[in-house]
């Protein structure tokens, strides 16, 4: 009977057989030779095994060709499976590459110099170029390993603070306006510095002398045109002095963005009044009185040599040249010391160690505003003619920078 059913199943299958046959071929020729690997046997009972399922089910209807190849691909796919298995159990028979590819890299290419992290090349004639020099990659093997590869980046240049042609800010030096106040007019026996000093220069300014009616209306005034005041110039060195309300004025001209060089004596008289929001400006204070003091003793010292103000137009510049005008008897100056954090600098002093205290000239905001507190006639006009040069052009300078 049962040969009977496996005539009748082999007849109506016939289609399938020569696929079934082929498939037990290639599966013979997949019998590969490893070790506890499944024979052509097993794979053989395995596809039989399936096919004497399907027989059964086929007492209660006929199998289709479907059911036959899915059959056999079971039985391909437990035989690949077990050998699969087989494989990986027996991993430890083959080879496996490592994977501390970094390890190996250094056995095939050793190093034999350390080489510069970056060169850079910046020919006249043709854009930079960054050569870099590219390492060995530690993930990979790179034929391009140590090999200089050309990067283009932009040519940066270094430019200085401010660009302007020379010719620009001599045009604007003698077009300036300039207000001036000196208060030395009352002393015969000598002359102004200050006024001197601009007249060698060859510039333009508004002169109201002594007078402190005309030099606050001035202030108020907003300068020519309302277009407010590039310098303004207070040299109060006669003893009477100015009095404390220029303070704030001179406060209101720096805001509207005009430079100042202030010369003051008595700072030990106002630095708790009107003067104190100006030297906290400043990022200065006042640290002593310097009066009463004999010519020897009136020796200073440049502080910050490198600094414009003693460098431009005018350098190599002493303060040995005392007189005795303000000696002995009167009160020339003050010392004035810099704050926490203070961006002030002190350029000129009587220790020339210390650029923090004992300070008699003082550069802040930005170089619009020169604080001189010693008196200008206990130093000799040759003396003082290149400095007040270089402040005017220093004090000129920062406030084109400023409007620009």
């Amino acid at each position: 009977m049962l040969r009977i059913i496996s005539i009748r199943m082999s007849h109506r299958n016939v289609r399938v057989l020569p696929f079934i046959l082929g498939l037990m071929i290639f599966l013979t020729g997949c019998n590969l030779p490893v070790r506890g690997m499944p024979s052509l046997d097993e794979t053989q009972i395995a596809v039989a095994v399936q096919l004497t399922q399907i027989a059964a089910q086929s007492a209660q209807g006929t199998p289709s060709e479907g059911d036959l190849v899915q059959a056999t691909i079971n039985a391909q796919a437990t035989a690949i499976s077990q050998q699969a298995t087989q494989i990986v159990q027996g991993a430890p028979q083959f080879p496996v590459a490592s994977t501390q590819e970094p390890q190996l890299q250094a056995t095939l290419i050793p190093p034999t110099e350390t080489p510069p992290q970056a060169s850079i090349i910046l020919p006249s004639d043709t854009p930079a170029q960054q050569i870099v020099n590219v390492p060995p990659s530690e993930t990979s093997i790179s034929p391009m390993a140590n090999t200089q590869v050309p990067v283009e980046t932009p040519l940066i240049a270094i430019t200085p603070l401010s660009q302007f042609s020379s010719a620009d800010f001599e045009n604007f030096l003698k077009s300036a306006s300039i207000l001036l106040y000196e208060d030395m007019g009352a002393y015969p026996e000598t002359f102004r510095f200050v006024k001197k000093t601009l007249d060698s220069m060859g510039l333009n300014y508004m002169d109201v002398g002594s007078a402190q009616g005309w030099l606050k209306s001035q202030l108020l005034s907003g300068g020519p045109n309302g277009q407010g005041w590039d310098l303004i110039i207070i040299a109060a060195e006669a003893k009477a002095g100015v009095t404390g309300e220029f303070y704030e004025y001179v406060n209101t001209a720096l805001n509207q963005g005009s430079s100042v060089i202030m010369e003051s004596w008595y700072l030990d008289q106002t630095a708790e009044g009107t003067a104190g929001t100006l030297l906290a400006r400043c990022g200065i204070e006042f640290q002593a009185d310097w009066t009463r003091v004999p010519p020897n003793m009136q020796v200073m010292y440049p502080l910050d040599y490198s600094h414009p103000i003693l460098q431009t137009p005018n350098s190599g510049l002493t303060f040995t040249d005392v007189t005795s005008f303000w000696g002995w008897n009167y009160d020339i100056g003050d010392f004035v010391k810099k704050t926490f954090n203070s961006d002030a600098t002190l350029i000129i002093g009587t220790i020339a160690t210390d650029k923090s205290t004992h300070g008699t000239v003082t550069v802040c905001e930005n170089g619009q505003l020169i604080w001189q507190t010693f008196s200008s006639h206990q130093l000799t006009y040759d003396v003082m003619r290149p400095l007040w040069e270089n402040y005017i052009y220093n004090a000129l300078m920062a406030r084109y920078q400023a409007i620009q």
